[in-house]
């Protein structure tokens, strides 16, 4: 465990009027996830156990879980991003062939503690992950008016709305998608970012990281979906109070946020004309 001498040392926040609300980014990796909620509109600070040179933000190089322990109560809402290597079918692959791939599960001992702050907070992992989240809303950035194919699942203890899948509004294939057998250079009509993908001088401008390596964005939450959720938290938390204070209570109470879209959610959300929501309850 790796704690910056800070990490103990850190003020209490004195909030002045007018000031951006803060949120506390675990797991934070190279800043994707905190982009889109700067760009929200919140002030941001990262915490990972790796260093993180081109992290955007202000940032604890520490050990997430203890950080949000020690700190968490100083923030307006947490997001937190635990590693999602031992949820990919990936794993079991290589595990079935007996080769070295061992990752830690850290969903449940995640929400434990920021279900205990008591502040409004979001778990983001890969659709792999889906059985150890609780109703996860989903996200793709082809919804969003991007040609990025990837999938990835929010659960959170307010109601938020996903972004549904939009593959068709995009028709020529001119992306590279990888290596393939024999040389094959395959063509999609969408951007996808992944270890061993091809044409990655796509990779940044689709994903909104001119900042971060390859790497990086192979690992990374793109800044738009953080973006779409960070203004439904905002406006849940600033404009309709009693409402974001109701969800609080129930997912405390063990409750789950179920149906379908609701209508009197559509003011927290930046919808265009033709842009399709969706909220998946695995109930």
């Amino acid at each position: 465990m790796v704690m910056t001498p800070a990490l103990f040392d850190l003020p209490e926040p004195a909030r002045r009027p007018g000031q951006r609300p803060r949120l506390l980014d675990l797991f934070c990796c190279a800043g994707g996830a905190a982009t889109g909620y700067h760009r929200a509109g919140f002030d941001v600070v990262g915490v990972d156990i790796a260093p993180q040179p081109n992290y955007p933000f202000e940032f604890h190089r520490a050990d997430a879980l203890e950080f949000v322990a020690e700190h968490g109560s100083r923030f307006d809402a947490i997001h937190a991003s635990p590693p999602c290597q031992g949820y990919l079918n990936l794993g079991a692959v290589n595990r079935t062939l007996g080769r070295e791939y061992n990752h830690p599960d850290l969903i449940a001992a995640t929400r434990e503690l920021l279900v205990r702050t008591g502040l409004p907070y979001v778990i983001e992992n890969v659709e792999d992950a889906r059985p150890h989240l609780i109703s996860p809303v989903r996200i793709c950035g082809t919804g969003l008016n991007q040609p990025l194919r990837r999938h990835r699942l929010f659960e959170s203890n307010v109601p938020l709305i996903g972004v549904a899948c939009a593959h068709d509004r995009f028709t020529e294939p001119k992306y590279w998608t990888g290596w393939r057998p024999n040389g094959e250079r395959r063509l999609s009509t969408v951007v996808q970012v992944y270890g061993n993908g091809g044409g990655r001088e796509h990779w940044a401008p689709a994903m909104g990281m001119d900042w971060a390596t390859d790497k990086e964005m192979a690992a990374a939450v793109p800044p738009s979906y953080t973006r779409h959720l960070g203004r439904q938290l905002l406006r849940l938390a600033q404009e309709e109070p009693e409402v974001h204070a109701k969800y609080l209570a129930m997912q405390l109470d063990g409750q789950k946020f179920k149906g379908d879209q609701p209508k009197e959610y559509e003011k927290y959300t930046d919808t265009t004309p033709g842009r399709v929501f969706e909220l998946l309850d695995e109930s």
